[in-house]
């Protein structure tokens, strides 16, 4: 709602299952929030037994 009144620089990190195992991302992300002091995180889905399979999730 407030973007198109403010100016907001945005840094977004994608550690959906798919990307959390690429290099570093996490690692990234983790010294963005602290240097920023501050960090969102969008909703989750639990995963059912299909995506646990699927991603190999323990």
């Amino acid at each position: 709602l407030i973007l198109p009144y403010l100016y907001v620089d945005i840094m977004y990190f994608d550690l959906g299952l798919e990307h959390r195992d690429a290099g570093s991302l996490t690692i990234v992300s983790e010294e963005a929030i602290l240097k920023y002091n501050v960090g969102i995180k969008y909703a989750t889905i639990t995963p059912d037994e299909v995506h646990v399979k699927e991603f190999k999730l323990k």
